[in-house]
């Protein structure tokens, strides 16, 4: 396997450089469902920034200067073209998914450790074919355990049992979990934990082989 390792030393987060691209222009006509659709969207990868930002930071930050970091995260979202109208429930549930996140497992996670990276990008060659992405969270523990774990923004379907919800969850995801973590093993030298961290739940949900579980951690 060829592995290129693309965050060589200290990765600098995104929120270094320029501001991220539109994901529509500003002032575009949108459906009520395409709006709905680019507002959870955002939601999503505006809370992957913001945890990535507080990894480098620290917890202290979020809680020190929150309204700073909204009104940021606001102004991205505009940038990125969610309508003005949708603003303050989009900004809502970034914020509450953040307070949940860093009061809960979450914390733990985007803690200090022995290595870490968040929004780390590999790449390299798995049968035959070349793969490559970005891990949103992967670190080592402090005994020596490396996990790699995928943030998910997933609304709980409320029609199903969360087992199946879990069940759908490992299935849509897995196969890519698998990838990121093969990349890394191969990197690190050592097997890996693959686990999606439920956001809306603050559940670490890991994907063993005998299908996927929710896992009880204390820091």
């Amino acid at each position: 396997m060829c592995i290129r390792d693309r965050a060589r030393g200290v990765v600098q987060p995104k929120w270094l450089y320029a501001s991220a691209p539109s994901q529509v222009s500003p002032g575009t006509r949108l459906s009520a469902h395409d709006t709905g659709r680019l507002e959870a969207t955002l939601v999503g990868s505006s809370v992957h920034e913001a945890l990535e930002r507080v990894s480098y930071r620290g917890v202290s930050d979020w809680l020190d200067n929150r309204e700073v970091w909204l009104r940021s995260l606001r102004a991205g979202l505009a940038r990125r073209g969610l309508p003005s109208h949708r603003q303050n429930d989009a900004i809502e549930r970034i914020s509450t998914l953040l307070d949940r996140a860093l009061s809960g497992q979450g914390r733990w996670l985007v803690a200090a450790h022995p290595w870490a990276r968040s929004e780390y990008a590999v790449n390299g060659r798995l049968d035959g074919h070349i793969v490559q992405g970005v891990i949103d969270r992967c670190f080592e523990t402090q005994d020596g355990e490396l996990w790699i774990v995928d943030y998910k923004s997933n609304t709980p379907p409320c029609d199903r049992h969360a087992s199946e919800w879990h069940a759908s969850l490992a299935e849509e995801y897995g196969t890519q979990l698998s990838r990121y973590a093969s990349l890394l093993q191969s990197l690190r030298q050592k097997p890996a934990r693959r686990l999606l961290y439920l956001l809306h739940t603050d559940e670490l949900l890991e994907l063993t082989d005998n299908g996927p579980f929710i896992l009880k951690h204390s820091a």
